[in-house]
């Protein structure tokens, strides 16, 4: 019993093991795939974003190409007229309504179709000026204003334009919102310069374009122009020299860089000398990443609860069986056969082992019970032994005694003596089990006893 109680722990061992060596090989296996997952989707995000960056960019950048040529077209459509030039020259000898007028109908049909188109304004170096909209501002501003274009733009040498970021509308200081213009000569068939022509464009189509997103985040959009001059960015809260250094990192060209904290990916102009920078933080890569990892462990989770339960179904399906089979075992000893097997074998193994514990045990009993058979034959047959051997001398001798005492008168002992000897022929005689009460033995041996002192008289001593 004692050694069934110890293979059974031993089984029950070999099942924790089992369950346990499953649960080590699926965990490894979901790590296995969940590194192999967080892989492919990382390399997956990065190059998706490159992409969606790059494609961003390109479609931007045509649009911001597009807001700078409505203005560029306009000032080709007012410099391209004939009776503007005209009208123009004449003014700067003699300033007339007549010219003034037909400068003032150019400029104002070279813009009424353009929507994003905000005011066209024309002036020369001596301070005069012709401008649509309304107006506020004195002459020594527009005089330091030339002064300030004559003096940073070489408009005599290589600039045929020139594009300013956003700023306050020069023309109307009470005016809300922002501008960027473009600056451009007015020059005759020498190339002398005749006065400056500028158109402004409100500010918020190019932040409308500008406000761009990727992943939930804000893209930083900075446009320079000639000379690494920042025209245009769609932030202010960057650190000191962020624009200077984004400027000298995109001064020779490469789509796309990369640096520890972000991906630059840089488009040049199609029409003019700038290029467009688009920003994408890599923490916004970091927080998909995340995402994907919630999501991995999520499912690794589920995978592997679900791959426990089954470990553990499966495992007790196999062994729930044996282990009844070995509790039964261990209740079962040479006393006890009639334990029933209550098992309900799931697989052919643990089918064939309960078959042949059954009929082991059915060959045990039956070999106990012929066995049994034997003994109770033996012990009968012993009994009969004895008794053949027995009772002759016993009864011969008794009889003799007997009839001694007949013989000398003892009437009284003999008929004692002979009512003894039929206690004890009858003990004998009606024998027929291997149990006797232990009464009935001391009565026969009572007996027995008194016909030895009948026969030997005193001599014969017992306790």
């Amino acid at each position: 019993m004692r050694k069934m109680k110890k293979s059974m722990r031993r089984k029950m061992k070999m099942s924790t093991r089992l369950m346990v060596l499953y649960t080590g090989l699926t965990i490894l296996l979901l790590a296995a795939v969940a590194s192999f997952y967080y892989g492919y989707n990382e390399a997956s995000i990065y190059e998706e974003s490159v992409a969606n960056l790059s494609q961003i960019a390109d479609s931007t950048m045509l649009q911001i190409d597009s807001s700078l040529t409505v203005m560029e077209q306009t000032t080709v459509d007012v410099l391209a007229d004939r009776e503007f030039m005209l009208a123009w020259e004449a003014n700067l000898r003699e300033q007339t309504d007549t010219n003034t007028a037909v400068i003032r109908s150019v400029m104002t049909n070279a813009y009424k179709n353009k929507s994003n188109i905000r005011r066209v304004a024309a002036f020369d170096a001596k301070g005069n000026y012709y401008c649509t909209g309304v107006v506020d501002f004195s002459r020594e501003d527009l005089l330091k204003k030339i002064e300030y274009i004559q003096s940073n733009y070489q408009f005599n040498i290589q600039n045929t334009r020139v594009f300013k970021g956003p700023e306050k509308d020069f023309w109307d200081k009470d005016a809300e919102g922002t501008v960027i213009s473009e600056i451009k000569p007015i020059k005759d068939s020498n190339a002398n310069i005749l006065g400056y022509i500028e158109v402004q464009q409100n500010v918020f189509y190019l932040d409308r374009m500008c406000n761009l997103q990727m992943n939930g985040y804000p893209l930083k959009v900075i446009v320079f122009m000639e000379d690494n001059d920042v025209f245009y960015k769609n932030f202010s809260d960057e650190p000191e020299g962020y624009p200077e250094t984004i400027a000298e990192m995109t001064s020779e060209y490469s789509k796309i860089r990369e640096t520890k904290d972000s991906i630059i990916c840089t488009v040049s102009s199609n029409y003019y000398q700038g290029r467009a920078v688009f920003i994408l933080e890599k923490s916004s890569l970091r927080q998909l990443i995340w995402n994907v990892i919630k999501g991995m462990v999520a499912l690794v989770l589920v995978l592997f609860a679900l791959t426990f339960l089954f470990v553990v179904i499966v495992t007790r399906r196999i062994f729930n069986p044996i282990n009844s089979l070995l509790q039964h075992m261990s209740r079962q000893d040479l006393t006890n056969f009639n334990g029933k097997l209550e098992i309900t074998p799931k697989d052919y193994e643990t089918e064939i082992l309960a078959s042949t514990y059954e009929t082991m045990m059915q060959r045990l009993r039956d070999a106990i019970d012929r066995q049994e058979k034997l003994k109770m034959v033996q012990t009968k047959t012993l009994f009969s032994i004895l008794q053949s051997e027995i009772s002759p001398h016993f009864l011969y001798n008794t009889l003799g005694s007997i009839a001694n005492m007949c013989q000398e008168g003892q009437g009284e002992a003999a008929a004692e003596a002979c009512y003894d000897l039929s206690d004890i022929l009858r003990y004998s005689s009606d024998y027929k089990s291997a149990e006797v009460s232990i009464q009935e033995e001391i009565r026969n041996l009572h007996a027995y006893q008194s016909l030895m002192k009948t026969r030997y008289g005193q001599r014969p001593e017992y306790e």
